[in-house]
């Protein structure tokens, strides 16, 4: 009661947005170990000595990606330090509509995180650089800046889903037993597929105003519908 007669919003939205994103990492990842340790422990799977090994194991293979997200977040307090997003805003603020932002973000972000192989590392280095420039092309346009922050997460899973030195592209073909660069040539057209009907079906309309959000997705999804109808092809047993 205290807290909504002090005017302070309680939705879910409010509790997300001011949530601290390393601290909740952090806080699940020390209750999924405490949890792996109990079960696999307490039901005689492991000793507690494997248990150990076993966790420094996934610790070795979780290093590089980690290593990645710590310099990415450097490289992102160093722009934010340098005022990086001011300097974009004054050397593409003249010349770039605000319809074409959250495409050229969704394909920036695609590019960078296929290069590089990571998609938390991407989001780190854009969002400090594009959220600004984005509010400021296209003050008040909701629209556009939100359709800027899902760019940058959509585009970043989208490289990183593509990349053959993604860490999930190589445990996905791990997993399944099937060789690595079959696994990226075969699931690559289904990716551009999906990243093409996004942009030409919801992400450019719906930013330049022909239909709201909600359209769009419709129609995203009947056109996935009817390329799935005209391409697919039954499988032979």
């Amino acid at each position: 009661a205290k807290v909504v007669s002090g005017g302070i919003d309680v939705s879910l939205r409010a509790i997300v947005g001011e949530a601290s994103s390393s601290a909740a990492i952090l806080w699940g990842t020390g209750a999924g170990c405490v949890a792996a340790f109990v079960l696999s422990v307490g039901s005689g799977a492991l000793s507690f000595a494997s248990s150990i090994e076993a966790w420094m194991s996934g610790m070795r293979s979780m290093l590089f990606a980690a290593v990645i997200l710590v310099l990415a977040w450097a490289l992102g307090g160093v722009c934010r330090d340098l005022d990086t997003g001011s300097f974009l805003i004054g050397a593409v603020g003249d010349w770039i509509a605000p319809a074409w932002i959250p495409t050229t973000v969704f394909v920036m972000s695609a590019l960078v995180s296929f290069a590089t192989g990571t998609s938390w590392g991407t989001m780190a280095i854009l969002f400090p650089l594009v959220v600004p420039l984005a509010h400021e092309i296209a003050p008040g346009n909701e629209t556009i800046l939100l359709g800027t922050v899902s760019s940058i997460l959509a585009g970043s899973v989208w490289g990183d889903h593509c990349s053959p030195i993604s860490d999930t592209t190589v445990l996905s073909s791990m997993a399944s037993s099937c060789d690595h660069m079959d696994h990226v040539r075969t699931q690559l057209p289904y990716a551009l597929l999906v990243g093409a009907v996004s942009v030409l079906c919801a992400e450019l309309p719906v930013a330049a105003g022909w239909y709201g959000p909600w359209v769009g997705l419709l129609v995203g999804a009947l056109v996935m519908v009817a390329a799935f109808e005209s391409l697919s092809k039954p499988v032979r047993r």
